[in-house]
């Protein structure tokens, strides 16, 4: 089973359980996220946590036909529709960052509300290395950390180490070394334990509705992005080596 779900002392833990797999976001593991979601309505708040290796190595390309695929925000058990899920939800949800959160699954952390993290896990983006771009960073993590540094991480594709994270803003709580869920349960029980439903999430999109739509900022990456340069990207990332973009940069449009 790929997602295990359970009610911890009134806070849903739902944790993605798919080692072999890096925790991907195929759609089997959407269809547990999104299912475990809709099972926990007596729940006064969510966790999304995950075990093994990695936190989330994010959206499992193979399993929808590419990059395209992935980004159809009308399909259903698309790591879209679990984003917009969690972006809806009214109740506060805290990601548990174990370990690396990559592309889809630093995403992910950035479509819940809050994030406590271990100082082993490290948060990175490095889709323009594959001819695409991230585009929920590039829509929801400006309002965190700033259009410059969202700009470096993204253009870099560097690791952001947890420390860091928390310094900068993006990490709401630092845990003890192999404490994520502890923390990240702490937190959800500062949340709900002394304050009703509607004012919390009056709270969550009061400040949601100030970061933009997913849905316009996927059609403008998808009408600026290169055929060229994702095909090849792809390409490379299936065949396990280093894209080729020289016959690109040498005719791109000056």
């Amino acid at each position: 089973m790929s997602v295990s779900h359970e009610i911890r002392d009134g806070i849903a833990v739902i944790t993605m359980d798919d080692d072999a797999r890096r925790n991907t976001l195929s759609r089997r593991q959407v269809r547990g996220m999104l299912e475990a979601i809709a099972a926990s309505d007596d729940a006064r708040a969510i966790v999304i946590a995950a075990r093994g290796k990695v936190y989330s190595a994010g959206a499992d390309l193979s399993d929808f036909g590419g990059e395209g695929g992935v980004m159809d925000e009308s399909a259903k058990e698309t790591p879209m529709a679990l984003f917009e899920t969690l972006i809806a939800e009214p109740r506060i949800v805290i990601a548990a960052v174990h370990a690396g959160a990559y592309g889809g699954g630093f995403e992910l952390t950035l479509c819940c509300d809050l994030v406590a993290a271990a100082p082993e896990a490290f948060f990175m983006l490095p889709e323009t290395a594959h001819g695409v771009m991230p585009p929920i960073a590039a829509a929801r993590l400006p309002a965190i950390i700033g259009t410059r540094r969202t700009l470096e991480l993204i253009a870099t594709r560097r690791k952001l180490p947890a420390m860091e994270a928390h310094a900068i803003g993006l990490v709401n709580r630092l845990s003890e070394p192999g404490q994520a869920l502890e923390a990240a349960l702490a937190l959800a029980h500062e949340v709900v334990d002394a304050a009703p439903p509607a004012s919390l999430a009056a709270a969550k999109h009061g400040i949601a509705d100030r970061i933009p739509e997913l849905a316009p900022v996927l059609t403008n990456t998808l009408a600026r992005l290169d055929e060229r340069e994702w095909k090849e990207g792809m390409r490379a990332f299936a065949e396990k080596r280093k894209a080729d973009y020289a016959p690109i940069w040498k005719t791109r449009r000056r």
